[in-house]
């Protein structure tokens, strides 16, 4: 059963087994993505990849309900926000966003939360992280931010297996890089800027040196339209990888979740970065 929460009534939640659902939140930011993407990019995947992992796990375990929440166009950006149309909040608001929202979840006697996350800003997956362990320490609930237990856990990942023998180098392929733009190729096709994309040279540009020198946003870095990375070599076929993959880590992480069972662990320099380097304000 797949219950979208905005379509229903208080009562009709009311007689969902909360101790069985899962509540899934998708969440990121407005945010630029050159000018070959929709701003939207972000929360446009978040919610898609949710909707069908939600789908999926229904086939799966048709018992099992899941609430869809609607998406939540909020995150932090601040690295891309000398861009026009970045809506970037401070991690401080974020994390209070989060655990409000949260909070007011387990107040209504839900158990398992998946946040479904599409932005790997460190400062919004700080925030998120801090206050899903709040919520956490503070009540009997299970919470889950999926880019954290992926790509943060180092999972195998067959898109960038992928981007590797296309003759990409991943480490370089960021921001509305190659994946994104094939992301949108093939799911929202009407969005893509063919004609500005065609115009789009690779950039390579090395962010954490850039961050050690000083710099705070992409734009300082050298990313004068607003992307980093090869987004002429994103095409549909690839964006199909791309959104499979993103589908089935979503549905992995969210099974281990309700079944109660040790989330994949973010890889300790990643997280002793988030606690030394990075700062909510």
């Amino acid at each position: 059963m797949i219950v979208e929460l905005e379509t229903i009534t208080w009562t009709e939640l009311d007689k969902i087994n909360r101790l069985q659902a899962l509540v899934m939140i998708p969440l990121s930011p407005i945010e630029e993505h050159g000018p070959h993407l929709p701003l939207g990019t972000d929360i446009i995947a978040a919610a898609d990849i949710a909707t069908q992992a939600a789908a999926r796990l229904n086939a799966e375990d048709p018992q099992r309900p899941v609430v869809l929440s609607p998406a939540l166009p909020l995150g932090c950006a601040a690295i891309t926000a000398d861009f026009p149309g970045t809506l970037s909040l401070r991690g401080s608001t974020l994390r209070a966003v989060v655990c409000d929202i949260c909070r007011a979840w387990v107040g209504h006697g839900f158990k398992n939360l998946l946040i479904c996350n599409h932005h790997l800003d460190p400062v919004h997956m700080k925030a998120i992280l801090s206050a899903i362990r709040a919520v956490e320490d503070e009540s009997e609930i299970r919470i889950a931010e999926t880019m954290s237990r992926t790509v943060y856990a180092g999972a195998e990942n067959e898109a960038v297996t992928r981007g590797q023998a296309m003759g990409l180098d991943m480490r370089y392929e960021i921001h509305a890089d190659a994946k994104e733009t094939a992301y949108i190729r093939y799911r929202r096709p009407e969005l893509f800027r063919a004609d500005a994309a065609a115009h789009l040279d690779p950039v390579r540009i090395d962010v954490k040196k850039g961050m050690r020198d000083g710099y705070t946003t992409f734009k300082q870095m050298g990313a004068a339209l607003g992307y980093l990375g090869t987004p002429r070599a994103g095409d549909a076929e690839y964006g199909q990888l791309y959104l499979d993959v993103a589908v089935r880590q979503t549905v992995e992480l969210a099974m281990k979740l309700v079944n109660g069972e040790a989330l994949p662990p973010i890889h300790p320099k990643i997280e002793a970065f988030l606690d030394k380097q990075v700062k909510l304000e």
